[in-house]
């Protein structure tokens, strides 16, 4: 069994997060995109919470983002993320939450382009949240209230 699955959902370990007032996500001189936390479940956000409650279990520290833009337009605005975040060298890796063709919460490893503002669809996560990159193994690892994925990255896309 995965370490992370061990530590998490057998032993009963939380996840922490720590969340400034106003994080942001990024900054240059043509953007300006910070996270707005979503708090308490509602109809406006409704498919976000509904991710949520897919992924973790009542208690666990976790966190929805909206994306604020103070900046230029970009592709990523108003869309809901996860806490992952990866900077590459002109780029962040992220995970978007959407609805699918059903209506069900899901999401998206995303790349998000920090010259041009464009978003580059990289693959379907599903109902799993992603919890980090691990660099020597060029992977990502994520969980949901079941089981652990790890999704080897290419070089080409990290």
């Amino acid at each position: 069994m995965p370490y992370e699955f061990l530590k998490y959902k057998v032993f009963g370990f939380k996840r922490n997060y720590e969340f400034n007032a106003t994080p942001s996500l990024f900054e240059n001189e043509n953007f300006n995109l910070t996270l707005e936390y979503i708090e308490q479940p509602n109809d406006e956000h409704k498919i976000a919470n509904d991710f949520l409650y897919k992924v973790v279990d009542y208690g666990d520290e976790t966190a929805i983002f909206v994306v604020k833009n103070h900046g230029k337009k970009t592709e990523l605005d108003g869309e809901y993320l996860t806490p992952f975040k990866h900077k590459l060298k002109e780029s962040i890796l992220l995970q978007r939450i959407r609805a699918n063709e059903s209506s069900e919460p899901t999401s998206d490893l995303i790349k998000f382009n920090t010259i041009n503002g464009k978003i580059e669809f990289i693959a379907e996560i599903g109902q799993f949240e992603l919890d980090k990159f691990d660099e020597e193994k060029n992977e990502i690892v994520g969980y949901n209230l079941t089981e652990d994925i790890v999704i080897k990255m290419e070089k080409a896309c990290a």
